[in-house]
């Protein structure tokens, strides 16, 4: 009953299975679910200011997700310091919690399943965004799909990077009109190392929370050095 609800809903296109990060089989239970609640790689959003104030969403939708799992759902937590992790993601009720520090890539979920409980052959895990998992728990709270994102505008080719609200497979364009320093530049949906490059008639990839904007590197080099 539940996994129709998710399916009438759009609420199940959140959930990806492990190793090849695709959309989840309606048939499979997963061992465990994965949520990183912070992000390492280059210039990415805070997760806990994306999350300000959808405490209640994430906490219902933490709740669905166990009743989706024969095993856990587990939550990556930042332990770097000064950055560490919100009570929306250290008080959450129900959920397994490992603590994580050091640089890029301790933030990648793939990382922490590896640290916490090991994809096998036999097994399939499921991972979700942050965001992803307050949407599903709106469903729930609000009565509705809530397709609000909270995106980060980064990199050294905008005049103000910055935080926007907006929507899921928002305009890219839009989002960067008037912010530019210059046009010989290259967007990327994402950040640097993970993200794919994108244009300004495109649109935001419907799991990221981030476009990064830098200067295309197409300059000659003598022997490529």
């Amino acid at each position: 009953e539940l996994v129709n609800f998710l399916l009438d809903t759009g609420g199940w296109t959140f959930l990806r299975q492990r190793p090849f990060d695709v959309v989840a089989s309606t048939t499979d239970v997963p061992d465990n679910i994965f949520i990183s609640t912070f992000d390492t790689a280059p210039l990415a959003p805070d997760l806990n200011l994306v999350m300000q104030g959808k405490g209640a969403a994430f906490q219902r939708g933490l709740d669905v997700l166990r009743k989706l799992t024969s095993g856990k759902v587990w939550l990556g937590l930042n332990a770097n310091g000064a950055n560490a992790s919100s009570p929306n993601f250290t008080e959450a009720k129900g959920a397994g919690k490992c603590w994580f520090s050091g640089k890029h890539p301790a933030g990648n979920v793939g990382v922490q399943i590896h640290h916490i409980a090991p994809i096998t052959t036999k097994s399939t895990v499921w991972t979700l965004n942050v965001q992803d998992v307050a949407t599903i728990g709106a469903l729930f709270t609000e009565g509705r799909f809530n397709a609000e994102r909270v995106v980060a505008l980064t990199g050294a080719e905008l005049k103000h990077p910055k935080y926007v609200r907006t929507f899921i497979g928002a305009n890219v364009g839009e989002l960067l009109d008037g912010n530019l320093s210059n046009d010989h530049i290259r967007i990327i949906s994402g950040d640097v190392l993970s993200g794919s490059k994108t244009s300004g008639e495109s649109y935001l990839n419907y799991f990221d929370d981030q476009i990064t904007v830098v200067e295309e590197g197409d300059q000659l080099e003598m022997f490529g050095w």
